[in-house]
């Protein structure tokens, strides 16, 4: 398998376009209300179908952002698979560039919003949810920590405590590769629960209280499922599914990225639910199959992956995936005596276009950079190739 795969980055774009979409649904305060209780059956049937049915697939940004972290694991090992000699520097220069001055831009962007600008944030009619996010104006003290990785995230942009996963998480990842590139299939898989059974007695003993980023390591497995299924790729694209094989496949994936949403009809299902514990690792068998049909050789589903719609999003997957909250606030507090109704597609529409433009003006300079400096400050590290 050479070169780049385009279809996964049009599944990173939908998934992120399926955030906005959950952010600016949250915004309701009724699906607010029923999306933290996850009471199906006291909720209003136009709600039981937008919400605990399949067409939550439309909206569910918890599931994607498990479905980015696996894709992220797949992308990230292939340095170990075409260089002989994978050079850690460079990566990391390259990956703290492409994913931290992103990061620190919005951050800024955000505060100054915060502290500065005049909208009028007395709209009623919306979830208590958007009111927590620029709730209480940013010191410079707090500032210096956001940028840190500490203090309130959520007033500042509800997805960047996914970009801090994504980037203390980076760091530690190719020792984790390493061990991958020397296991064999079943020895992956227990390397991968061990790991998963290794973290949670840390956690039931509160190492936490010494190193509160601990918890982060709670999604590691699902980058190392990511670097497990690039390891295996080839047999992944080899693989044929029938036609009825196809369709299971597509029902399993509805079945297990709605997963917490379906079982809410069956069980009393909350955090304390047996089933609770296991739906992450469910949403992360729809990510595996999803990434695994867009890599096997299916001709109807390349081609609508391929798509430009669906390309331009992957392209834009990571500025649309930062600046959404705060173009959905901004526009909020702007408009305030706008109905909500009009607004959200608005709000759609504007992310998707300034997006964009955060992606030419910030994104890809960052990625430039980091190739830069790699190439300056290592240079002839990490170029012998792998005969193909």
């Amino acid at each position: 398998m050479k070169g780049r795969i385009t279809e996964l980055d049009s599944l990173r774009g939908i998934a992120a376009f399926t955030v906005l979409v959950h952010h600016c649904v949250l915004a309701f305060p009724i699906v607010s209300t029923f999306f933290n209780s996850r009471d199906a059956h006291a909720a209003h049937p136009i709600i039981q179908f937008l919400m605990f049915s399949p067409l939550h697939v439309l909206w569910n940004g918890h599931a994607a952002v498990i479905l980015f972290f696996i894709l992220s694991g797949f992308v990230l090992s292939i340095s170990h698979y075409t260089d002989t000699k994978p050079d850690y520097g460079n990566y990391i220069i390259k990956r703290m560039c492409r994913l931290y001055i992103p990061y620190f831009t919005i951050i800024t962007i955000s505060v100054l919003l915060l502290n500065f600008y005049k909208g009028d944030r007395t709209t009623t009619g919306l979830s208590d949810w958007l009111r927590g996010m620029w709730e209480s104006r940013i010191s410079p003290s707090e500032y210096i920590q956001l940028l840190f990785f500490q203090g309130n995230m959520h007033n500042v942009g509800t997805t960047l405590w996914t970009i801090i996963i994504e980037i203390e998480v980076s760091i530690i990842l190719p020792f984790f590769f390493t061990i991958i590139k020397r296991l064999n299939f079943v020895s992956n898989l227990l390397f991968i629960v061990g790991f998963n059974i290794a973290f949670k007695i840390l956690n039931h003993l509160h190492f936490t209280t010494y190193i509160p980023d601990f918890q982060n390591m709670y999604y590691v497995p699902f980058f190392l499922i990511g670097g497990v299924m690039f390891k295996h790729r080839n047999e992944i694209r080899n693989t044929r599914l029938s036609p009825a094989v196809l369709g299971l496949v597509l029902a399993a994936i509805f079945f297990f990225y709605n997963y917490e949403w379906i079982m809410v009809w069956l069980v009393n299902y909350n955090n304390k639910s047996p089933l609770y514990v296991f739906s992450d690792y469910m949403i992360g068998i729809s990510g595996i199959l999803l990434i695994s049909i867009c890599i096997m050789d299916i001709p109807g589903l390349k081609k609508l992956m391929n798509n430009a719609v669906f390309s331009f999003l992957g392209k834009i997957s990571y500025s649309l995936y930062l600046i959404h909250p705060i173009i959905l606030l901004f526009l909020v507090y702007t408009f305030n005596t706008m109905s909500y109704n009009v607004l959200i597609f608005i709000i759609l529409a504007a992310s998707v276009l300034l997006s964009w433009g955060y992606y030419m003006a910030v994104e890809e300079p960052s990625m430039k950079l980091g190739k830069y400096l790699a190439k300056k400050l290592r240079p002839n590290k990490g170029k012998e190739k792998l005969a193909a």
